[in-house]
């Protein structure tokens, strides 16, 4: 599974407007065993919800319900991604208030009682989330979220990288150079070995390992090592 998540990750890196890497996200989505998906970005977690960019393959009757009673104002897992990084679960626990429990009542009537999601904080302040809903229940639903939810965290830091287009759209990117060193560490980055394996790989001290990466994040304009190594294998900078 890793390899064919890798290349669906490939392939919504290398995709440029929503009408072609959203579908690649459903499709991740599927292939995952979840049911839908929803992501959103605005420009700062203080701006208005309703000028919110969003991609979803939810109900459209759940949406208009959603956005008509305002239910962003109380919804749990909104005001968690405000202020954390770390992914919320929806489990009733997190419906503490009377009306928090009512919006609950009436989002399992969608089956949107089980799923997770991911908080999205952009370098520049913009806010967002990514919102996967898992259709199975009970066990079956802990299986597919604790088999998921890896590559779900792979996914995430290249769909806050698109959404953040849809806000400011680039109209050209400068070519990103990386020395010799930079490709081996991605290199070995990319097939999953840790900064101490690559250390003696590459014959130097995992401080230099973490330096260099660093500067690769740097370069790519993105937060994490996943992220680093998907853009390079996307754009060609790196085979594995």
């Amino acid at each position: 599974m890793h390899a064919e998540v890798l290349q669906l990750l490939i392939e919504i890196e290398q995709s440029y407007s929503p009408d072609d890497w959203f579908p690649k996200v459903l499709k991740l989505t599927h292939h995952l065993g979840l049911e839908s998906t929803l992501a959103g970005i605005i420009d700062t977690s203080k701006s208005d919800l309703s000028t919110a960019q969003i991609f979803t393959s939810y109900n459209p009757a759940w949406r208009e319900i959603y956005d008509r009673k305002g239910f962003a104002d109380i919804d749990p897992v909104v005001e968690h991604a405000r202020s954390n990084v770390t992914p919320i679960l929806w489990g009733d626990e997190i419906y503490k208030t009377e009306e928090q429990k009512g919006f609950l009542e009436e989002a399992k009537s969608f089956n949107l009682g089980s799923g997770v999601t991911f908080p999205l904080h952009g370098a520049s302040g913009e806010f967002g989330t990514l919102s996967f809903q898992i259709g199975a229940k009970g066990p079956e639903a802990a299986a597919i979220l604790y088999r998921s939810m890896p590559y779900l965290s792979m996914a995430k830091d290249t769909i806050l990288q698109k959404l953040i287009l849809q806000l400011k759209p680039m109209s050209s990117e400068a070519p990103i150079e990386l020395s010799s060193r930079e490709c081996e560490i991605l290199k070995w980055s990319a097939i999953g070995k840790t900064t101490w394996e690559i250390s003696i790989i590459c014959n130097c001290s995992e401080a230099n390992i973490e330096y260099h990466m660093k500067n690769i994040r740097s370069k790519f304009g993105v937060g994490t090592r996943r992220a680093a190594c998907i853009k390079a294998i996307s754009l060609g900078l790196v085979t594995i």
